[in-house]
């Protein structure tokens, strides 16, 4: 048992430990940085009016998404969209107007709005809304503003259709 000790106590083995332990310290470091310093993108929804001083309300009746990074990596969407309930299961895409707002590449805490001005998608028929980033992924619009979304005045007030609207 001494000579264990021994070989422990020497020079060697205390480095040895030492290296062990920063190394173990490193990969708990690496693993804790990827698993909290992801993309994360948030998603709101709601209809609004775009007005300008002197102007007056510009356009009414728009589909509003707010997309906010509140990750530390960057996200580029790509497109907005969302998926019809049962027995219909289509995806499909939303044409955006540029005139009031680009899809970007959004750093940490940027935000960017797009807006849509088709509102045929509001319906009972509608099960979700969501954004597509860069490489694939559907950020979902929240719980939240799509309860809001149900309980506006513009819920099912608009003929289904595909005016601007794209199947996937």
């Amino acid at each position: 048992m001494s000579a264990d000790w021994a070989a422990l106590v020497s020079p060697t083995g205390i480095i040895a430990l030492w290296g062990a332990i920063l190394s173990t310290i490193a990969v708990v470091w690496n693993i804790r940085r990827d698993v909290l310093q992801r993309a994360d993108l948030r998603v709101s929804v709601d209809v609004a009016m775009i007005g300008s001083p002197g102007q007056g309300i510009v356009a009414n009746n728009l589909l509003r998404f707010i997309m906010t990074n509140q990750g530390h990596r960057p996200v580029t969407p790509v497109n907005v969209g969302g998926k019809l309930r049962e027995p219909d299961t289509r995806r499909f895409a939303l044409m955006h107007d540029p005139r009031w707002g680009q899809l970007r590449t959004l750093g940490h805490s940027e935000t960017a709005t797009v807006v849509v001005d088709d509102l045929s998608v509001l319906n009972d028929n509608l099960d979700c809304l969501w954004v597509t980033d860069s490489t694939g992924k559907h950020w979902k619009a929240s719980r939240a503003s799509m309860r809001q979304l149900r309980q506006s005045p513009e819920w099912g007030r608009h003929q289904p259709g595909t005016r601007t609207t794209r199947s996937l």
